[in-house]
């Protein structure tokens, strides 16, 4: 029942709080189980489970959430559900080093934060963007990806993305000998 989903998406939230990955697995595994399908509920159960698959180095089932938790977002229409799960598969393939999975959803996430009109994830995007493009060896257009995405940031006062995004604007312009 969705109550009893709903409790065992609190306990997880507990638990992934108190680094307990193999609780919240279990737990949000129990959750689902009651969670209706294609529901925001199981999105976030789905997120949660997910999280801790990537924390515990279970890549395998990292991907299979990120495939339901796209699926979910997809058939709910949700956008943001969509730009999440995408992101979350942008960091996976960065973490196995799988350049061209990584790309293709890259790709999937900037059309979706294109498609959503929302500053926060057009932002992230063009971090994540200026991340791959510097490692290709692409620094002119990693800079102008993290110049954007620090303009972004700055507009909507994201002190955690501005952080990220100066890192990304300071280390560019030493890699390309223009010192800072």
């Amino acid at each position: 029942s969705e109550p009893a989903a709903r409790w065992y998406l609190r306990a997880a939230r507990w638990a992934l709080g108190v680094h307990a990955n193999d609780v919240v697995a279990e737990r949000a595994s129990r959750g689902l189980d009651l969670a209706p399908p294609n529901s925001e509920l199981e999105f976030e159960l789905l997120a949660l489970r997910e999280e801790a698959a990537e924390l515990a180095g279970e890549r395998e089932a990292q991907a299979r959430d990120i495939a339901r938790l796209r699926a979910n977002a997809r058939a709910r229409d949700d956008g943001v559900g969509a730009c999440k799960a995408l992101e979350r598969a942008v960091l996976l393939h960065r973490w196995l080093e799988d350049r061209a999975h990584e790309a293709a959803a890259l790709e999937e996430l900037e059309r979706a934060a294109a498609a959503l009109a929302d500053s926060r994830w057009w932002a992230d995007a063009k971090e994540h963007r200026a991340l791959y493009d510097m490692r290709l060896d692409e620094h002119a257009r990693a800079l102008d990806s993290a110049r954007g995405a620090l303009a972004l940031f700055d507009e909507l006062g994201d002190a955690r993305g501005r952080v990220n995004a100066l890192d990304g604007h300071c280390v560019l312009p030493r890699t390309l000998g223009e010192g800072r």
